[in-house]
């Protein structure tokens, strides 16, 4: 074999490998895409099922707030009740 037909199939093997080395960097960089998509996906799916929760978390704050809220003044309206009655019971023992 000559000189020119060595160098010639060296130059095709070497061109072969690079052509393999190119394919697999390709199917390499097709799967980081893929991942880098589920990624994106699955931080999507996570920070809606955490503004769902955060949301759930401030109606239950905003309903104990509000039973708080109903809680003190029906105990602030029974404690006038009986304030009334003590009164009442107060003025019943005077004028016996």
């Amino acid at each position: 074999m000559d000189k020119n037909k060595q160098r010639l199939m060296a130059q095709k093997q070497t061109y072969l490998k690079l052509e393999k080395e190119w394919e697999t960097l390709n199917m390499i960089q097709k799967k980081g895409e893929r991942l880098i998509q589920e990624a994106h996906v699955k931080i999507h799916r996570l920070y809606q099922e955490y503004s769902e929760a955060h949301e759930t978390v401030l109606k239950a704050h905003r309903k104990i707030a509000d039973l708080e809220e109903s809680y003190v003044k029906k105990l602030m309206l029974e404690k006038k009740e009986l304030l009334k009655r003590l009164e009442i019971a107060e003025q019943f023992n005077q004028t016996e």
